[in-house]
């Protein structure tokens, strides 16, 4: 901007009866080596919004999802449609480096908005358009993006991810517990479907049960806190983080 020494955003909007402003804010650029921590929203993007796919001044879904997690433990937060697919943060497009030598990036019909790094633009090539499954993104590596502050290849995304044991302790009896074992059951696999939980079982004698989980944190605990057992009362859980430091091979994403 003329008359400005500083680095600013530069804002246009327009309104629906058709004025223009173009407001300003400044702009600190990140530091070259900067990794981001990632983490998944609960909330579901619908992929049958139209609006999603254009940029608007209607931010409540995103400013929604950046609240599920402080601050200062997550800098972005990933969001999936409501088949679970990843599309997009809340401010940035993603693009997954699966080893091929080009860049993938779901389509605007999984209900994300059309980018402009999404058409190639500061990219070393456009990239492929295709559907991503948070399976996928576990075995390659997401970067994420926008055109403020664009997308380094050469830069890894740190997701963050910490390896958790969930201890689950029944504190009612079991016909009670079974009362609420189907919406439970549909939250263990909302779990598996993010791509959080790992394994789980019943512990013998049925007591409770336990799941391995990688997440951040404040992930893993508000997971926890929406499981209808917990809801309800009928299960107390005991989260224990684990530095792990040796798998068997296809698991050393979990090691630190």
């Amino acid at each position: 901007m003329h008359g400005e020494s500083l680095p600013l955003r530069v804002r246009l909007t327009l309104s629906p009866i058709g004025e223009i402003a173009i407001t300003t804010a400044p702009f600190s650029p990140l530091p070259e080596e900067t990794v981001w921590r990632v983490a998944i929203a609960s909330a579901r993007l619908d992929s049958t919004n139209r609006l999603l796919r254009h940029k608007t001044t209607r931010r409540e879904i995103y400013e929604a999802a950046r609240a599920e997690y402080p601050a200062s433990e997550v800098d972005e937060v990933l969001q999936l449609n409501e088949k679970g697919e990843p599309c997009e943060g809340t401010i940035t497009s993603i693009f997954l480096d699966d080893g091929s030598g080009i860049l993938k990036t779901p389509p605007i019909s999984c209900g994300l908005l059309a980018g402009v790094l999404q058409n190639g633009t500061d990219l070393r090539a456009p990239p492929h358009v295709q559907r991503l499954t948070l399976a996928d993104l576990q075995t390659g590596t997401l970067y994420m993006g926008n055109s403020l502050r664009g997308v380094d290849p050469r830069k890894t995304l740190d997701r963050g991810l910490t390896m958790f044991i969930l201890s689950l302790t029944y504190t009612a009896d079991l016909s009670e517990v079974d009362q609420h074992i189907e919406p439970h059951m549909d939250w263990v696999k909302d779990g598996y479907d993010r791509g959080i939980f790992l394994a789980s079982g019943r512990k013998n004698p049925r007591t409770g049960g336990v799941i391995f989980a990688h997440g951040t944190r404040a992930e893993i605990e508000m997971i926890v806190a929406a499981d209808p057992f917990t809801i309800n009362g009928v299960a107390d859980y005991e989260i224990t983080e684990v530095a792990v430091s040796r798998t068997v091979p296809g698991l050393e994403g979990l090691t630190q």
